[in-house]
């Protein structure tokens, strides 16, 4: 009885074989041709896991909120952070003279954060005065806070260094145990930045409990003292439906012309519902909550303030 599938044939699998053998071949001789280009691709190896790992590692730790992952999700912004490696990698490996590759690199990573910034905390709100100023803001600060990375960019370039010189001579790569542990190391850094402090983690559970008795509740006298004006509570009421998802933003201070409250705020806790509908709720210094107001009303007010 003949069998519907059939294993390939010997050629098929040599074909295949010397395929891959000539693809490798032509890959590391265009590695060889030179350090930029190890550069770019040992940048988007390290990018690609680092990013991977600082997306995911709040969705991994904290699976009982439905946290979201601005602006592109977890798989669009690890490829965003490989575009970023890539190219601190090309930047750390573009001279020859170590410490100016670092330097360099450096600057690149200022550039890619300010990019970075952008897209994931103020190109949601779409606020070109709040854009304007903060990233005026950071964009002064970024420059020294840039230098942070050096310690950081050293390593990367003598991997760099090493790798270019063993491909040239022919050698083979050969990976000692510390140098897993170094990798390991790196993986777990990333990891720690991304995860978020204790105060965010406890922000974010207390605004899903308080949106949880909102939508338990059938009247909005009874709603949670956040929600207690009464514009915002029947903003609520009409608006949040669905899932939601939530995500922790960068304080805007909206002053009193919002709920009569003139205090800033610390940060600032986003539930998204399905049906585009926000509610923003804003922490002070002293842990409280202060307001929430939908999406709608903030910004009928703002058009109005303006």
């Amino acid at each position: 009885m003949n069998s519907r599938f059939t294993e390939p044939s010997t050629p098929t699998i040599g074909k295949l074989e010397s395929t891959l053998s000539q693809l490798t071949h032509a890959f590391l001789k265009w590695i060889r041709a030179g350090k930029t280009n190890l550069g770019l691709v040992i940048g988007a190896a390290i990018g690609m896991v680092g990013g991977l790992i600082y997306h995911s590692v709040n969705l991994i730790f904290m699976p009982y909120l439905r946290l979201s992952v601005v602006p592109f999700g977890v798989l669009g912004n690890t490829l965003l952070f490989t575009g970023f490696g890539a190219f601190l990698g090309f930047l750390t490996s573009l001279t020859e003279k170590r410490y100016k590759g670092v330097l360099i690199g450096a600057m690149g990573f200022y550039f890619c954060s300010l990019t970075w910034l952008f897209l994931s905390r103020y190109l949601p709100y779409s606020r070109m005065i709040d854009i304007g100023l903060y990233l005026g803001y950071y964009g002064i600060s970024g420059v020294f806070s840039s230098f942070y990375i050096i310690p950081f960019a050293i390593p990367v370039r003598i991997l760099i260094d090493r790798v270019f010189e063993t491909l040239n001579e022919n050698r083979p790569i050969q990976l000692k145990f510390k140098h897993y542990l170094i990798a390991l190391f790196a993986c777990v850094m990333v990891g720690y930045l991304g995860f978020m402090p204790r105060y965010k983690r406890e922000f974010l559970e207390r605004v899903n409990v308080l949106v949880q008795t909102a939508e338990a509740s059938s009247n909005i006298q009874l709603y949670p003292h956040p929600l207690e004006h009464e514009w915002v509570a029947q903003s609520f009421k009409n608006h949040a439906n669905g899932k939601y998802h939530l995500r922790v933003e960068g304080a805007f201070y909206w002053g009193a012309y919002l709920v009569n409250y003139q205090e800033p705020v610390m940060l600032e806790i986003v539930v998204e519902f399905d049906n585009g509908w926000q509610l923003t709720c804003g922490f002070d210094y002293s842990g409280d909550i202060p307001y929430c107001v939908g999406s709608d009303l903030f910004t009928r007010t703002q058009t109005s303030t303006l």
